[in-house]
């Protein structure tokens, strides 16, 4: 079931930002702003021989912040009107084409013991990863969603050193692509956290989730998970937690399953000017139009810190899908830097790349991507003005898969 819900979820917290008893002054603050870009997109479809266009975006923005110690509510919501001067067929200029919304609020009603949580995010998101795709690239392949999130749940310490929990999370997700397989997640979860130290601490949980999908199989799930957040030494730290995840899936024609699911994060400051993070994970997640899917993921990220910022990370990510024979694998580099400029601090560039490797099973193609971009930003008193440039390639077999794309922006960015 599609809820649209985000004008009334806003209402709701501003409700709660009225009628939750106060225990220190509020603070509000209100920023309206306004974005003007103009883009030069040589290939709008991603496809082998492309068609140019000039588009023209314009993005009122408003953003309000309120915070009453400890609850906290943040709203960001934006329109970005697309005006293409060649092909005015792929214009976004209705509510639901345009609009992006995020809000984030928790709230304490009974201090330090009820919490409630609300959040609701309204934005773009790529619908299939075997198809082309482009970041920057707002129309080929990607589609509107809605993610409402709603979660109370009750926190008290037990002892000095133990803390239980218990909660309940409803989650509603549509897309605006009949394709897309609209999602309703009830999740109802107990937990207790053991400080045996100021640097080790371990946590024991039991979460059952009732997953509803409109168009996959729908399932009851049960996951029992221990963990624990070790800082090893002041410059080396560890968290991790394993468990196991059962299916029982609905309606009969499949057998339930078991499966073990964990993470594993490390972080080393080698120095004070070089860091090293890496991690492993085997959990489930939500494709927009292809169900469950386990995903087993690797990523090890080298930083430097000292005064030109560069951050380099490999990640090899296998996806497979519960209901239908498909396996995705992927592994590729990304080295992002962050450029300061000595002739002013209101001056900053960034520049990153990608190389990736795609294997798509059973039908085993293999797609090359690699990407490079460049931009310059600079900021005075209420204005932000950006250049930027992207080049995107997409090396297959599969004409599908094979094509370049040449992305060119300039933008100004008004806050009042």
């Amino acid at each position: 079931m599609r809820i649209e819900l985000s004008t009334l979820l806003i209402a709701a917290g501003l409700l709660a930002m009225a009628v939750i008893p106060s225990r220190s002054r509020a603070e509000l603050v209100v920023t309206p702003g306004v974005s003007f870009r103009q883009e030069y997109n040589d290939n709008i479809h991603l496809v082998q021989h492309g068609q140019d266009d000039f588009i023209t975006t314009v993005g009122p923005k408003i953003t309000v912040v309120w915070l009453q110690d400890p609850s906290r509510l943040t709203l960001d919501y934006g329109l970005g009107f697309m005006l293409f001067a060649k092909h005015p067929e792929n214009n976004k200029i209705t509510l639901d084409q345009a609009q992006t919304a995020l809000l984030q609020s928790t709230f304490n009603p009974v201090k330090d013991t009820l919490f409630l949580r609300l959040s609701d995010t309204y934005y773009r998101v790529p619908i299939d990863e075997r198809r082309p795709v482009v970041v920057g690239n707002l129309i080929t392949n990607m589609t509107n969603t809605n993610d409402l999130l709603v979660n109370p749940y009750l926190e008290r310490p037990l002892t000095k050193t133990v803390t239980a929990r218990i909660g309940y999370q409803y989650e509603n997700v549509w897309y605006n692509e009949d394709a897309g397989n609209n999602t309703q997640i009830h999740t109802a979860d107990v937990g207790l956290t053991k400080e045996f130290t100021p640097n080790f601490s371990t946590s024991l949980s039991y979460r059952y989730v009732l997953h509803r999908a409109a168009k996959s199989d729908s399932y009851n799930n049960q996951i029992e998970t221990l963990g624990a957040a070790w800082q090893i030494m002041p410059r080396v730290s560890f968290n991790g937690s394993v468990g196991n995840t059962t299916f029982e899936y609905q309606g009969g024609g499949r057998t339930n399953t078991k499966s073990l699911v964990w993470t594993a994060q490390g972080a080393y400051l080698i120095n004070d000017k070089f860091s090293l993070d890496g991690g492993y994970s085997e959990n489930y997640a939500d494709s927009v139009e292809q169900g469950t899917m386990k995903n087993e993921s690797v990523k090890v990220t080298l930083s430097y810190l000292g005064r030109l910022p560069l951050a380099v990370s490999y990640q090899k990510t296998n996806s497979i899908y519960l209901d239908l024979s498909r396996e995705d694998r992927s592994d590729g580099i990304t080295v992002e830097s962050n450029i300061p400029i000595s002739l002013t601090p209101r001056l900053n560039g960034h520049i990153s790349g990608t190389y990736s490797t795609y294997q798509f099973l059973p039908a085993n193609e293999k797609v090359y991507k690699y990407s490079g971009s460049f931009s310059m930003e600079y900021e005075i008193k209420v204005t932000k003005i950006a250049f930027g440039y992207t080049y995107s390639v997409s090396d297959s077999k599969s004409v599908a898969n094979d094509y370049k794309n040449n992305i060119a922006f300039v933008q100004a960015n008004f806050t009042f």
